[in-house]
C-alpha cells in the first residue's frame, strides 16, 4: 500500500465513520477503486484516528462513563446519573460484543463482495428513511440501550452503517434526537476500542508499512472531526433520513457495476 492510497482510505473512513453511510462499505468500495484487496484489519486500524476524535468530542460522556463505571464497582445499584450512563453503555456493549465476534468472519468474507455491500447499503437507507418525521421525547432506557447494542453488533456487516443503524434504532424507539446521537456514539467507543484490541495483533505492519498506517490514521482523524460536527447538526435538525437519498443510488450503482464487470 502506498502513502497516497493510505491517505485516500483514511479520508474515506474519516468522512464516513460518523455519517450514517457505512464507513466499512465505503472503505470496501474505495479499496476496489484503488485496486486493493479490502483488509478488515487495516480498516480497523484506521478507526484509531476516528476513535481519538470521538473520545475528544464526547469527553463529557467519556468522563461520566469512567466515573460511573468506578461507582458501579463499589455500588452496583448506585442511582446517580454517571452510574446510570455506565450501566446503559454496558447493556449496549454486551450484544455488540457477542454479535461482533459471531459475525466477524462473515463480515470479512462479505467485504470482498460488492453486491453484498450494495445490499447492506440499501438496508441502511431503508432504516434511515424510517426515521422520517420521527420526533422522540424521552431519554434512553435499558431496553433502548439493548436494542442499540444489537443494531451496533449487526453493523459489523459491510454496508450496514453503525451510526445509521444505532441512531435510527434510537429514533424509532422514541428517543430524543440529541440523546440518540450522543448515546449511539458513546456506545461505539468501547466497541471500536474492543475491535482495535482484537484486530491490531493481526495487522501486518511490514506489509502495510508504518508510514502508510500513520498517515492513514491522521487522515481519518482530520476527516472524522469535520464529519462528527456535521452529523450532530443533521440529527438535531431531524434530517438524518436524507442520507437515504444518497445510499439508494449508490447501492444501485454498485450492484449494477458488479454485474457489468462479472
Amino acid at each position: 500500500m502506498t502513502v497516497w492510497q493510505a491517505i485516500a482510505l483514511g479520508l474515506v473512513q474519516g468522512a464516513t465513520e460518523f455519517l450514517p453511510v457505512s464507513s466499512d462499505g465505503h472503505l470496501a468500495l474505495a479499496s476496489f477503486a484503488l485496486g486493493l484487496v479490502p483488509s478488515l484489519a487495516f480498516d480497523v486500524l484506521l478507526h484509531a484516528g476516528t476513535l481519538a476524535v470521538l473520545v475528544v468530542g464526547l469527553r463529557r460522556e467519556v468522563g461520566a462513563m469512567v466515573r460511573g463505571a468506578l461507582r458501579l464497582v463499589r455500588a452496583p445499584r448506585d442511582p446517580c446519573a454517571d452510574a446510570d450512563l455506565a450501566r446503559r453503555i454496558l447493556v449496549a456493549s454486551v450484544p455488540t460484543a457477542v454479535l461482533g465476534l459471531l459475525l466477524r468472519h462473515t463480515a470479512e468474507a462479505q467485504t470482498a463482495s460488492p453486491r453484498i455491500v450494495a445490499a447492506w447499503l440499501a438496508v441502511t437507507g431503508v432504516l434511515l428513511l424510517c426515521t422520517l418525521a420521527r420526533r422522540g421525547d424521552r431519554a434512553i432506557g435499558i431496553a433502548d440501550a439493548l436494542a442499540i447494542g444489537v443494531a451496533q453488533g449487526l453493523a459489523v456487516l459491510p454496508g450496514l452503517s453503525r451510526s445509521g443503524a444505532t441512531i435510527a434504532t434510537a429514533l424509532l424507539f422514541g428517543v430524543r434526537r440529541d440523546d440518540a446521537a450522543r448515546f449511539s456514539f458513546a456506545a461505539s467507543i468501547p466497541a471500536v476500542a474492543g475491535a482495535l484490541a482484537l484486530e491490531l495483533p493481526d495487522v501486518d505492519f511490514a506489509r502495510v508499512g508504518i508510514l502508510p498506517a500513520a498517515v492513514g490514521i491522521l487522515a481519518a482523524a482530520a476527516a472524522g472531526a469535520l464529519a462528527l460536527r456535521i452529523v450532530f447538526a443533521v440529527v438535531r435538525g431531524g434530517r438524518v433520513w436524507t442520507f437515504a437519498l444518497y445510499l439508494f443510488p449508490l447501492a444501485a450503482g454498485v450492484a449494477a457495476l458488479s454485474f457489468v464487470q462479472r
